[in-house]
């Protein structure tokens, strides 16, 4: 009686299990960061019911920023305490990583919303780029890492080092854009300053008055007051373009750590799902 053969399931390969896997927390950064922004520009001048999409937000980047914090400051509080000592109970890192983590949240969540809604679509494509880049770049920089230090040491200097190295690697282009691509309205080279500041964020804000519109005057100031200043003296003030670089330095940096914290975020998820445990 002939046997009969079943076919053996199709395995995927280590090597291309693992490059899909990176591609995927490349990847899902630059999602995670643009739907929640995404939905927050769309209905922002609807209702303030837009911020719950950064509230979303927030907590994605907290869940990312949280851990690698709190293993870093853990091994050093492993290092310098002994574990017998009743000081080990409170030097868990904890506080400390949630406090950074708020602070974090705190001044990113505000520099994203922004630029949700101010930036031009070809800044905010440079922008989702540069999320990919820095989760990409910190991918490489922790295999590097993890061949010299511990994981926890590895795991959080290669996202801050992938975020600075790519805000540095785009800021000239975002540079660039700005300087040659943003469209000045006109009234900005007749007006006054506080006129023009106020003529910038009567068009920018909804019509609809409540506590978002309140709190997105003040930046919506701000940068009515740059294009002022550029607008009207960009070529004579030899320190504008300094302070604009720096202004962009911050966005650049801001988007890119957020994007190597959801790339955590995505790490852990994905080890979550395979029943991997994190390494030591």
């Amino acid at each position: 009686m002939p046997q009969t053969r079943f076919p053996l399931p199709i395995s995927i390969p280590p090597s291309a299990a693992g490059l899909a896997r990176h591609a995927a927390v490349v990847v899902s950064p630059a999602v995670l960061l643009v739907l929640p922004l995404y939905l927050w520009r769309i209905y922002y001048s609807v209702s303030d019911w837009a911020a719950l999409f950064l509230l979303a937000l927030a907590s994605m980047l907290f869940a990312g920023f949280y851990p690698p914090r709190k293993a870093l400051l853990r091994a050093r509080h492993k290092a310098a305490v002994r574990t017998r000592s009743w000081i080990s109970a409170f030097m868990r890192g904890t506080f400390r990583a949630s406090v950074d983590s708020l602070a974090f949240v705190a001044v990113a969540v505000p520099v994203l919303a922004w630029q949700a809604l101010a930036a031009p679509d070809p800044i905010a494509t440079v922008l989702v780029l540069l999320c990919m880049a820095a989760s990409g770049l910190a991918l490489g920089i922790r295999r590097w890492l993890e061949r010299h230090f511990r994981a926890a040491y590895a795991a959080s200097w290669s996202l801050a080092l992938g975020a600075v190295l790519a805000a540095i690697a785009f800021l000239p282009l975002l540079a660039w854009l700005n300087w040659s691509q943003v469209v000045y309205p006109g009234e900005f080279r007749s007006l006054e300053f506080l006129d023009a500041v106020q003529f910038g964020v009567a068009e920018q804000l909804p019509p609809r008055r409540g506590w978002i519109a309140e709190i997105l005057a003040l930046p919506f100031a701000i940068e009515s007051a740059q294009l002022w200043l550029t607008a009207r003296y960009g070529s004579t003030i030899a320190w504008l373009p300094v302070l604009y670089s720096v202004y962009l330095a911050l966005v650049a940096f801001v988007v890119a750590r957020a994007g190597t914290a959801l790339a955590s975020l995505a790490a852990h998820a994905l080890r979550t799902s395979a029943n991997e445990p994190a390494n030591d």
